[in-house]
């Protein structure tokens, strides 16, 4: 029972860990082959309405519509080409180190070759490594009852198991970039044409709506008899084309929110997901509105001849997208953290993302995972803060001073005679070097230190240069004090990697600014051109623009309020203080970072209560008498009291 029990459960997991996937590839590849059906038919019939005279002297914006769309799916299998180019030693899990050189470019260049399959490997190899990794997970749950004592065989099968889910979700995330790149490039692209092939072709030479009409009619097998319902209604024209552009759309708004959804290790809630969508969705439009507006406006009719012709038209709107492409790299690269420790892939994927929607760089909160190299030392982690006992801070104090300076021996007398010229000239400091760490607290102010910026590693310069510490750093000479940092450090108090989230007040400002320049140069070749001709007068579209833009502004405030990780740190005072948020958005003044220190009183109350009396204390009232612990307002005074108090007793203890 136990071996047929195990694969069928194997086999359970692979079909259920392989529906989800196989369903966005077969969405993504769907997505894909509607654009390419497209733009046969599209090219089909203007070769047709044509009758063989196709020419783009003769027609330039039919010539120009299959030049974009030629531009679009070449540049987007070339960013495929790159993606895979780039991750192939990780998919093929080749180490670079032992690989020699030339199966590394031989898995290059077939990575390349098959750009176009790649999506579909790592979505296989996805539900690989995660089906491998719950199996595991079962054989750690279903551990013998006897080997229960075998801990170095359950550690290494932990250790498989955090490999494997790393691994499914590096693949998924690899996975998103190319279904970013289809996303800007192609979708994008795909519904621009479409809208503008609606808009312009009526006052074209040839009726291009009309033979794409056809030809959709002709490959999807619906009769068009002269005169039918079919016919008057253009019903077929009508569904498949807002089918394309609403499944275009779809596509899009599916693989922003999955870039969004990974960076963040999948913990986007569905209302997030909601509010983001609709963000997405009207930046989307105003973006699209500038290119289509850009193009529509530039073609030569009977009655008008635009200042502006479609070439010149397309060149700017191209030069558009390339500098707003430069200036969201070098902005990030200049002023963003850590985007700069990201590798080039996924810089240029972020911006590129940028460059249809506003969104601030987010590292990836997932790490690879290494072996346990756990110090033997710091089995039992000391809070930063001393307890009530002394003998918590001889502990802390005995390994950075004695564990160094004696051998094996809890005397000052013990020093080996090797160091007696270096102690000589600093005899006074090795005697009030214990007595300066049990009275100033110096561990505990090293740490406060490192919390006023935890994206930094805090060295032996920085603690000289901080006038705000406690005279005992000024008793330590510069090896003690350094053994107190290395102790902290080894123990995981300071200079350890957090997940720290940055404030992104400047970015959004700066690339909300560089969208609204760049729409607003589209705008001026709209306005030299003479706008759109209407019924009611010459219109221009900046009404669109602004309506979508600041709607999407209060879509993405909704979600910050409502749906982020971190929205109760929204209501900061500092940002209704006009001057301080000219001064960060300006770069006059650095963003306060981020940081959670832990309440070590409140955890050290934790430790020293055991758990029968945190118990007791919770039944030993009537549930429904409503006493005074009960009430949170009183709750909270009392803490805010206990943090007070122990906050003058850290101050008392820092005074010389």
């Amino acid at each position: 029972m136990g071996p047929t029990f195990k694969a069928a459960y194997n086999v359970w997991n692979t079909v259920l860990y392989l529906v989800q996937p196989f369903v966005g590839a077969s969405f993504y590849y769907f997505d894909i082959l509607k654009d390419l059906i497209f733009a046969k038919l599209i090219f089909s019939s203007i070769i047709d309405l044509s009758k063989g005279n196709f020419t783009p002297r003769e027609y330039p914006f039919e010539f120009g519509i299959i030049l974009g769309l030629s531009v679009a799916f070449l540049t987007n299998q070339v960013i495929h080409m790159v993606i895979s180019s780039f991750y192939s030693t990780c998919v093929f899990e080749m180490c670079e180190h032992t690989a020699s050189k030339w199966k590394m470019w031989l898995f290059k260049g077939i990575s390349i070759t098959f750009a176009p399959l790649m999506p579909a490997f790592l979505l296989a190899n996805y539900v690989y490594y995660l089906q491998l990794g719950y199996s595991k997970q079962r054989v750690l749950q279903t551990w013998p009852e006897d080997q229960q004592h075998n801990m170095a065989a359950k550690a290494e099968i932990f250790q498989d198991i955090e490999d494997t889910h790393y691994r499914s979700k590096l693949h998924r995330r690899i996975y998103s970039f190319f279904r970013v790149s289809t996303a800007v490039i192609q979708s994008f692209h795909m519904i621009v044409v479409i809208v503008v092939m609606l808009v312009v072709s009526p006052s074209q030479r040839l009726p291009l709506v009309e033979g794409v009409t056809e030809k959709i009619a002709d490959f999807l097998g619906i009769p068009g008899r002269e005169g039918s319902m079919v016919e008057n209604l253009d019903l077929v024209r009508d569904t498949v084309i807002l089918f394309a552009i609403i499944y275009s759309m779809g596509m899009i708004l599916s693989a922003l929110i999955r870039y969004v959804n990974q960076c963040k290790d999948s913990n986007l809630l569905l209302g997030g997901k909601i509010f983001l969508s609709l963000y997405f969705v009207c930046h989307i439009t105003a973006r699209l509105t500038l290119f289509i507006a850009l193009i529509a406006t530039s073609q030569a009719t009977e009655t008008k001849t635009p200042a502006i012709s479609l070439l010149p038209a397309s060149l700017l709107g191209v030069l558009n997208f390339i500098i707003h492409f430069i200036l969201i790299y070098w902005f990030k690269l200049r002023h963003v953290p850590n985007f700069d420790q990201a590798n080039r892939m996924e810089q240029f994927v972020h911006v590129l993302l940028n460059t249809l929607v506003t969104l601030p760089y987010m590292k990836w909160d997932v790490d690879e995972p290494k072996a346990s190299d756990a110090n033997p030392q710091c089995t039992s982690r000391s809070l930063s803060y001393p307890g009530s006992e002394v003998t918590q801070r001889q502990s802390v104090s005995k390994t950075s001073f004695f564990g160094r300076n004696a051998k094996k021996s809890h005397s000052v007398g013990a020093i080996s005679r090797n160091q007696q010229d270096e102690l000589t000239t600093i005899a006074f400091p090795d005697i009030a070097a214990p007595l300066a760490m049990e009275v100033t607290d110096v561990k505990e102010k090293l740490v406060d230190l490192w919390w006023k910026n935890p994206t930094r590693k805090i060295s032996l310069a920085d603690v000289r240069s901080d006038p705000n510490l406690c005279v005992g750093c000024n008793i330590l000479d510069d090896d003690q004090l350094l053994a107190c940092l290395q102790d902290l450090e080894q123990c995981g108090l300071i200079n350890k990697d957090l997940y720290l989230p940055q404030k992104t007040k400047r970015e959004y400002f700066w690339l909300f600014v560089f969208q609204f320049v760049s729409s607003s140069l589209a705008l001026v070749v709209e306005v030299v051109n003479g706008g759109a001709y209407t019924k009611s007068g010459m219109y221009y579209s900046w009404d669109i623009r602004l309506s979508a833009f600041f709607l999407g502004l209060v879509f993405l405030g909704l979600y910050y309020r409502k749906y982020h990780a971190l929205r109760d740190l929204t209501t900061d005072r500092s940002c209704c203080d006009l001057k301080n948020y000219l001064s960060v958005i300006c770069g006059c003044k650095t963003q306060n970072h981020l940081s959670a220190a832990p309440v070590e009183e409140e955890i050290r109350k934790y430790l020293e209560d055991p758990l029968g009396e945190r118990e007791s204390r919770k039944y030993s009232s009537p549930s429904h008498v409503k006493d005074e612990s009960s009430c949170s307002k009183c709750r909270e005074g009392q803490q805010s009291e206990d943090f007070e108090e122990a906050t003058k007793e850290i101050d008392q203890k820092c005074l010389p």
